[in-house]
């Protein structure tokens, strides 16, 4: 009777030139033992220590390759979604500053935004509306909603561009967003037919509960006010749907936005 491995590999027939299993780290005596009987009745079933390198190899090529796929598509996802390319790793939870005041600013943003609130951004040029902005479209496609960002001259150019057949659905397709960015907002073409198109996405968006962010360069004034680029009744829908911030921060200074995201 074999009492030991040793016994075993001892009282094997090593005429054949068979080789012995590899012994992982991790396995006892007992289940040593039994792979090297399994191993002596079906040889064939066994691989070698260098069958087993090379599909650990072709292992590592294949997901190597997989994750080379993965990541082509989530940025072909990102570019769908209109973020550019400097934006890709924008992170919503990632953003802090030294300025108290700018901290508490990023702080509301963050609740409002986890809490489905809407936000409008305004404030000059690039001070980081459009970069925390494309953080939120990354955060809503990485918890699998739909989201995306457009300035409002090519949301109107979408629009106005479909045939008369596709209109209807590709203004739906803005209704429905789980998330819109409406980035640049009154720098289209300032006509009738373009604040009624910016105007019913808004209603319909508020109106079915579909969180909206819109940035622009105009102050509270310029879009709220009295003859303001918002009427009474969308000025209303949009400052009670959430928050409105002011961007008076140094943005591209690392002021707001940390070291490892910019």
């Amino acid at each position: 009777m074999v009492t030991h491995i040793s016994e075993l590999l001892l009282n094997v027939d090593f005429a054949i030139e068979r080789k012995a299993p590899v012994r992982s780290n991790d396995m006892t005596d007992l289940e040593y033992y039994e792979k090297c009987v399994y191993w002596y009745i079906n040889p064939e079933t066994i691989m070698t220590e260098a069958q087993i390198q090379n599909a650990q190899k072709e292992n590592e090529k294949k997901q190597e390759r997989i994750k080379q796929i993965a990541e082509q598509k989530y940025y072909e996802m990102l570019e769908r979604a209109g973020v550019d390319t400097i934006f890709y790793h924008a992170n919503i939870n990632s953003l802090e500053s030294w300025n108290p005041e700018h901290m508490k600013k990023i702080l509301i943003i963050q609740d409002a935004y986890k809490a489905g609130k809407w936000l409008t951004f305004t404030g000059k040029t690039g001070k980081g509306k459009t970069f925390l902005s494309c953080a939120m479209i990354i955060d809503k496609l990485k918890h699998g909603k739909t989201a995306e960002i457009l300035t409002s001259k090519h949301l109107i150019e979408k629009i106005n561009g479909a045939s008369f057949e596709k209109k209807e659905s590709v203004t739906e397709i803005y209704f429905k967003l789980d998330f819109l960015v409406i980035d640049e907002m009154g720098r289209h073409s300032d006509t009738e037919n373009s604040r009624n198109i910016i105007f019913d996405i808004i209603k319909k968006r508020h109106a079915n509960l579909k969180q909206t962010v819109i940035a622009s360069n105009m102050t509270n004034e310029e879009l709220f006010g009295a003859g303001g680029f918002f009427d009474d009744v969308v000025s209303r829908r949009v400052s009670e749907a959430g928050k409105t911030i002011i961007f008076d921060w140094s943005y591209k200074s690392k002021e707001v936005l940390n070291d490892e995201e910019f």
